[in-house]
């Protein structure tokens, strides 16, 4: 269960989100041939602080090995929802699944610029019991604190080279234990805070 600084920070998103406003699926987005994924923005109270859970993608995977991600996936035609996406995989990849998360809200999507519509939705766990990386998607599993990643000295919008040799501004957080967050997880991550924080 959550402390009341934790408390009025969820009530504080909740607020925050419900003036979003978008369709699903998408009416008149400019790319028809975007494929649509949902992804959770898990937070949880770990040791009595305000932490957002984060995976590490296996090395084996095909795209974004080794990356730092949210656990989510693509929105299959079972699916009703990006909310029902995002807890059907982070079922999948992190052992938590649904009874445990309280859905907070979503996010307005974002356009990956590599082919994806993402839908974040925010949720918060309050049952860690089982809590693991699916061993096919995810070597890893940690927490860093929502204070560490608001704090603006972790994290920096700069000039990324692509493979195509195409300079884009990026996101990246400091490393955290180890941990390198950045592309669109840390533009979601940073989104995020400066919609609640500012």
């Amino acid at each position: 269960m959550y402390n009341e600084n934790i408390r009025a920070f969820l009530e504080r998103v909740r607020q925050r989100l419900e003036n979003n406003q978008f369709t699903f699926p998408p009416q008149n987005t400019p790319e028809t041939n975007l494929i649509y994924s949902a992804v959770l923005l898990p937070f949880t109270c770990h040791e009595n602080e305000l932490k957002l859970i984060f995976t590490r993608r296996s090395a084996a995977l095909e795209r974004h090995r080794g990356q730092v991600s949210f656990p989510g996936g693509m929105i299959e035609k079972s699916d009703k929802d990006p909310i029902d996406t995002a807890l059907r995989e982070t079922c999948e990849e992190i052992n938590i699944c649904t009874s445990q998360v309280e859905i907070i809200g979503l996010l307005n999507p974002f356009d990956s610029q590599t082919g994806y519509l993402i839908f974040p939705v925010i949720g918060f766990i309050h049952d860690l019991e089982g809590l693991q990386g699916s061993g096919d998607e995810v070597d890893r599993v940690f927490c860093i604190p929502y204070a560490w990643l608001a704090d603006p000295e972790n994290s920096e919008l700069t000039d990324y080279k692509t493979k195509d040799g195409i300079f884009r501004k990026v996101w990246f957080f400091k490393e955290y234990e180890g941990e390198l967050l950045w592309g669109i997880t840390a533009k979601i991550t940073a989104d995020f805070i400066a919609l609640i924080e500012n």
